[in-house]
């Protein structure tokens, strides 16, 4: 699945408006400094240092989502989508 952190949407409302925001560098350090495995560590990398689409493997949606939760629950709705 390709994701683009760098140009993220989301629903910032219940009237449906959605908004584009950068989560590279919030996502990245999240998981960076919360991870705990290399796995984790590697992906973060790849967020953080992300311009753009990147491919994620199953097991990388799953570590993104476990992250979730750290964010507002218009995000976290979001990224639990993916």
């Amino acid at each position: 699945m390709h994701m683009n952190f760098k140009q993220f949407n989301y629903k910032a409302n219940l009237k449906g408006d959605v908004v584009e925001v950068d989560l590279t560098e919030v996502l990245g350090e999240q998981i960076y400094q919360r991870g705990k495995t290399l796995k984790e560590k590697l992906l973060a990398e790849k967020i953080y240092k992300s311009d753009g689409e990147i491919e994620l493997s199953e097991e990388e949606k799953e570590i993104v989502r476990s992250f979730a939760p750290s964010f507002f629950l218009p995000i976290q709705c979001a990224l639990l989508e993916i």
